[in-house]
């Protein structure tokens, strides 16, 4: 089945968004009958051909939201970091000491898809001027009222960013890139508003954990992942 349905599906492929080349090997059918493929040039894997924007909102709604009240991602997003704060907090702390060793001047820090703000609060308690980035007004509104965030706006990736040029010494995304649907226009916009000399800090799933797990990583499995990066496939970006 994957190989009749990559070889279906060859007139719909894009070109690989880093290098270019049309030459590819499948690696595994999602359940939503999606295709990984894996870059035979520069070895990027990614979901090719993208999936319509209406299937990716479907499966925003399934993963993320869910059918129950109490189902889905986001329900469980607040109530597992309250319960682990401590282990949460020093995940958070450990991420801005990085950050710090490279970057020791603290000055304008940039969240994208920040959340409720749980990293903003600790970045802010330890004397960073904190902006977010969120899509979903629910979580600004928790940052406001139990961080006193008031800098964060929202936004996507998707459009225009509202920010001046030259704004933020630091931008981070926290399991963000994989889920964009176009990851270097995405860098395009967020270097524009980088201070020249400034910090861009991702955190993403790697790929290479799949050359044991093979079609059952976790990566994989996540229907709004898009790209799938290494260490090396990432620098090339």
């Amino acid at each position: 089945m994957l190989l009749t349905h990559f070889e279906s599906s060859q007139s719909e492929r894009g070109p690989c968004i880093c290098c270019g080349s049309l030459k590819f090997n499948p690696i595994c059918l999602r359940e939503d009958k999606t295709l990984v493929v894996h870059c035979q040039e520069c070895h990027l894997e990614s979901v090719n051909p993208l999936p319509t924007i209406e299937a990716m909102q479907e499966n925003y709604q399934k993963e993320m939201i869910g059918n129950e009240s109490d189902s889905g991602l986001h329900s469980n997003y607040i109530l597992e970091r309250q319960k682990r704060i401590k282990s949460f907090s020093k995940l958070y702390n450990s991420r801005l000491s990085l950050i710090e060793s490279l970057y020791p001047t603290k000055g304008n820090l940039l969240d994208i898809g920040c959340g409720a703000g749980f990293f903003l609060n600790i970045a802010n308690e330890r004397g960073w001027n904190c902006h977010g980035m969120e899509i979903l007004p629910e979580y600004i509104k928790y940052a406001q009222e139990n961080f006193a965030l008031k800098q964060i706006r929202l936004e996507s990736l998707d459009g225009s960013l509202s920010y001046d040029a030259n704004t933020f010494d630091v931008i981070t995304l926290w399991d963000l890139i994989e889920h964009l649907r176009n990851p270097l226009n995405s860098l395009q916009k967020i270097y524009r508003i980088m201070k020249p000399g400034g910090l861009l800090v991702m955190w993403t799933p790697n790929v290479k954990n799949a050359i044991i797990l093979k079609e059952k990583w976790t990566g994989y499995k996540i229907l709004q992942h898009f790209y799938f990066f290494s260490g090396d496939s990432l620098k090339k970006k």
